[in-house]
């Protein structure tokens, strides 16, 4: 009966219901009702696929998001091992530093300690041809003997000698690497150092 007296528009239906006297107002109404719904259906179908379709919108946007959101954690979470890495690296590189410093000390301690005993050594050599320079003075058999004890006597305290000057000169090799090791510790300190500060940027 909608679609022969009443069409599928609403103005339709008002001016078909005028020239229509047979229809009843309840009639009318429900015709106007079931257009008006009808209506209303098409236009919630339509929104709601829009709707659809923002929301697979968003959400693809989201998944995006989320996604970068992950990448630029990753990152944080390398640059944060790599900062931890060359802290590690730049204490043991101070650790050893400390070592050599000590190394260092201790060799020239050493060093010292074997200058002062070749000075004593040198002493007693001078006081030894003192001693035989005032034997050749006295009588020749006391100076001969003199002679035989110095000469013993200075054998004796060259060898000390030769094995002072020996281990003066380990102990000055030992020295010099310390002094290098200390040269390549501070070189490899500052390069940490450096390193540090430009993961910091």
């Amino acid at each position: 009966m909608r679609r022969e007296y009443l069409g599928n528009d609403g103005p339709d239906i008002m001016s078909r219901a005028r020239s229509a006297p047979e229809l009843t107002t309840r009639k009318v109404r429900r015709s106007l009702w079931e257009w008006w719904t009808g209506r209303t259906s098409e236009t919630e179908q339509s929104e709601t696929a829009r709707l659809r379709e923002e929301l697979a919108q968003v959400k693809s946007e989201l998944c995006e998001q989320v996604q970068n959101n992950k990448s630029l954690q990753q990152k944080l979470e390398e640059r944060k091992r790599e900062k931890d890495r060359h802290a590690a690296s730049l204490k043991d590189c101070k650790a050893k530093l400390k070592r050599v410093m000590a190394e260092l000390a201790e060799s020239e301690e050493a060093v010292a300690r074997a200058k002062i005993a070749q000075h004593r050594l040198l002493k007693q050599i001078r006081e030894q041809e003192m001693i035989l320079c005032d034997a050749r003075a006295g009588f020749h058999e006391q100076w001969e003997e003199a002679k035989v004890e110095h000469e013993k006597k200075v054998q004796e305290l060259q060898q000390q000698l030769a094995e002072s000057n020996q281990l003066l000169e380990q102990l000055n090799k030992e020295k010099e690497v310390s002094q290098s090791d200390k040269e390549k510790a501070h070189a490899t300190l500052a390069k940490l150092q450096r390193s540090s500060r430009g993961s910091k940027y």
